[in-house]
């Protein structure tokens, strides 16, 4: 009886042990949404994310059905699938009564990603539709390391499925990932068309009358007006804040990847 009593203590103590090292399902904490595109690892550059989120509204606005991608580092101490589940109940990704939702997971350090399916929308994307995005669409990519381009092709083919089965056509579907402009063909334009503009008009006093910098000879707008009134550009982010989604669920339906 003694054996048996320090046999069930060790055993309770290892219990503590592997508890307090992995954390349960309960101390995973589910991130905020940024909007339907929300970036915890900075994969996406503001205009990667403001293109995704252009397309994911358009679709909620002609079908109701929502999509949401979070990225993350890593999903631990939960695998991939039950993550998944536990952030779309979170969320509540796609309307109440129609659970028409769906989300995009990528834990860039697992190396893991997921496509969790609402219920409303299981038949319009079954397991091997969304196995077929995972491992055709965006995991050729990942293995090269061009995340942008994975996640681009993922969200365009789910997108397009959805406006299949609510028999819509998408206007604002990107054909690829948006290409960064060249700064050094950019700066060369500015220098040349500045270098232009002070030729023609610098003597006049003209040039300087239009870009009053301060300490210039022949500002006539004072030398503190050029930075007056602020900037009129907005962050590329959601005016007032991200509103949350419509409250979906998902039954576990959807398929996962690793690379």
């Amino acid at each position: 009886m003694k054996m048996c009593r320090v046999a069930l203590g060790a055993l309770l103590c290892a219990g503590l042990i592997f508890t307090a090292s992995f954390g349960t399902a309960e101390d995973v904490a589910i991130p905020r949404p940024q909007g339907p595109v929300s970036d915890y690892v900075g994969l996406l550059s503001a205009r990667d994310i403001e293109t995704l989120n252009a397309l994911i509204e358009e679709v909620k606005q002609k079908t109701t059905a929502e999509i949401a991608v979070l990225i993350v580092p890593t999903t631990a101490p939960l695998q991939i699938e039950e993550y998944s589940v536990k952030v779309f109940s979170a969320w509540g990704v796609g309307q109440k009564t129609a659970n028409n939702g769906v989300l995009l997971v990528v834990a860039q350090d697992d190396r893991a990603l997921r496509i969790e399916v609402g219920y409303g929308l299981e038949g319009a994307m079954p397991d091997a539709y969304a196995k077929s995005i995972v491992e055709g669409d965006m995991i050729p990519f990942f293995k090269k390391g061009d995340f942008k381009s994975g996640i681009f092709a993922g969200v365009k083919k789910i997108a397009l499925l959805i406006a299949g089965e609510y028999n819509v056509v998408l206007e604002d579907v990107p054909v690829s990932a948006p290409t960064p402009q060249d700064p050094d063909k950019i700066l060369f334009v500015i220098i040349v068309v500045f270098a232009i503009l002070i030729t023609l008009f610098g003597r006049a006093g003209i040039f300087w009358w239009f870009f009053p910098f301060p300490g210039v000879p022949g500002n006539r707008r004072g030398k503190d007006s050029w930075y007056r009134g602020g900037s009129s550009w907005g962050s590329g982010g959601f005016s007032g804040g991200f509103g949350g989604f419509g409250g979906g669920m998902s039954g576990g339906g959807g398929a996962s990847g690793r690379w």
